[in-house]
């Protein structure tokens, strides 16, 4: 009788390869494709990646809009308090409205009281990667937005720091306050000091 111990062995390896493909954290198709962004000509100030879009807090109306697109995650960037300013002054309760128009709410608060915690990162992580669909991003601004994206490519998608503002670079910008200042862009160094750009 042949021996069946290498034909055994080939049937147990992919599955067992399977199998742990399977259980590890995260793969490809749970993770955003990373591309360049270009701004959305629907929705003046923002901009989107792939499936990833970035702004500034949006209006009732864009966010129908982006509800219209197909986007079915919400991450809120804002501070709690900025949440709370924006219930009091224009009576917009963003989970409630979000909820409305079917889609998914996550407040990952940055900024003011709530501060900037590696763990925000992750909490974002796990947001984007478990997305059914397009996601949108915002804080304010979208400075926020922009800089929890370097984040995440940075820590969990193996991007050096240059190449994640590279890439966040096309997902909209304006100019850091030092910058206006000056009238003119900077550029930090590792060493934490500014130097003018070329």
């Amino acid at each position: 009788m042949p021996n069946s111990k290498p034909a055994l062995a080939l049937l147990i390896i992919p599955a067992l390869l399977l199998s742990a493909c399977a259980s590890s954290r995260h793969t490809a198709a749970d993770a955003p494709h990373i591309t360049t962004g270009q701004p959305i000509a629907a929705t003046p100030g923002f901009y989107r990646a792939g499936d990833v879009a970035f702004g500034p807090q949006p209006e009732l109306a864009e966010f129908d809009t982006f509800a219209s697109e197909g986007v079915t995650t919400v991450i809120n960037l804002r501070s709690r308090g900025e949440m709370d300013d924006l219930l009091a002054e224009e009576g917009l309760d963003e989970a409630a409205a979000l909820e409305a128009r079917g889609m998914r709410y996550v407040h990952i608060p940055l900024g003011g009281d709530d501060g900037y915690e590696p763990a925000d990162v992750d909490a974002f992580a796990a947001a984007v990667e478990s997305a059914t669909g397009p996601v949108l991003v915002h804080c304010a601004s979208g400075g926020r937005a922009r800089t929890m994206w370097q984040a995440y490519l940075v820590t969990k998608r193996g991007y050096s720091l240059a190449q994640a503002e590279a890439i966040t670079d096309t997902v909209g910008g304006s100019p850091a306050p030092i910058e206006r200042l000056l009238g003119r862009e900077v550029r930090p160094t590792l060493g934490g000091t500014l130097e003018p750009t070329p």
